[in-house]
């Protein structure tokens, strides 16, 4: 893997401003869903199932309909379902139009019939927002699952940094013409966060962007022996820029063909294989185990070939 100077990145990186940077965004949580691994904030042990590009374009083609539509993430945790919207901005400043935007969307979304104030989250993901301000939005998740934290809030304990999220939300909110109480502006911080992925901002020893070299390191630990991250990486995100291929949604249970194949070439343990390992027929499988092999059944022959191999 050759070193990049300062100035200048990967191919996958490159691309064009903003539409790029929300490729990568996807790829992140398509990378994380055929991994098996947990998506931002949100509990450990949630697993992403399913994703669903440009959401609202689809016309209601997946569900109901969003207004944070950048990348709708299926999720669950035991027989407990979440979902993750996100909103891709790569560059966004507080209290500009764009933001009240987001703002807005995410208050309507939160408090719409569709969503689930406990378990679903409104996500923002942003390659450059201040990091005040951004810590100022995310006051609320601080507690926000303590009761003493909400009261404490609501009556008008709060501290600076408090009292200027609070002010910023509801700035921004009338702005769209809507006028939030208090009570309004904490279930709305409850449910909504910042995932900040700053590509450029720092440079590893081999001349990659940090948040890259994270992202390999994740891939590194979950791909075979001898395959260069990079080369996944770049698998993944021509997936994503290719979605109309897929319909614009991708679901761990029925992966294209693409995807598939790169989780049986080149990764270890992917959900993926997982889940198509599970989802073999259970009387193929008995058929097998109780030594009556039916040549007949697509499969069978191959499963038997499979198991005598790992018990021999």
């Amino acid at each position: 893997m050759s070193r990049h100077p300062a100035n200048q990145y990967p191919a996958s990186m490159t691309a064009i401003p903003g539409i790029d940077f929300e490729h990568i965004i996807q790829a992140y949580f398509l990378l994380i869903m055929i991994l098996g691994k947990t998506p931002p904030f949100i509990d450990p042990n949630t697993k992403i199932n399913k994703l669903v590009f440009q959401y609202k374009q689809h016309d209601g083609e997946y569900g109901p309909r969003y207004n944070t539509d950048d990348l709708v993430a299926y999720a669950n945790v035991g027989s407990r379902d979440i979902k993750i919207l996100v909103n891709i901005k790569e560059e966004i400043e507080v209290k500009s139009s764009q933001f009240n935007d987001v703002i807005k969307n995410a208050y309507v979304d939160i408090n719409g019939d569709f969503f689930n104030q406990e378990n679903d989250i409104v996500l923002l993901a942003t390659r450059s927002i201040d990091a005040k301000k951004s810590s100022l939005i995310r006051i609320a998740n601080i507690a926000k699952n303590t009761h003493s934290y909400k009261e404490a809030f609501l009556l008008g304990n709060r501290d600076s940094a408090e009292e200027s999220a609070l002010k910023t939300i509801k700035e921004a909110l009338k702005k769209k013409k809507i006028d939030a109480t208090d009570d309004d502006v904490y279930i709305l911080l409850r449910n909504f966060d910042i995932l900040s992925m700053d590509i450029r901002q720092t440079i590893d020893k081999k001349g990659y962007p940090g948040i890259l070299s994270l992202i390999y390191s994740i891939i590194r630990d979950n791909c075979r022996d001898g395959i260069d991250p990079h080369s996944i990486w770049i698998l993944l995100k021509d997936i994503i820029t290719n979605s109309d291929n897929i319909s614009n949604s991708i679901d761990i249970n029925e992966p294209p063909l693409q995807l598939l194949e790169i989780c049986e070439k080149f990764l270890v343990n992917s959900a993926v294989l997982k889940q198509k390992q599970l989802a073999i027929e259970p009387t193929n499988l008995a058929t097998i185990l109780l030594g009556g092999i039916d040549s007949s059944k697509k499969g069978d022959l191959e499963l038997f070939d499979e198991l005598d191999q790992e018990i021999g």
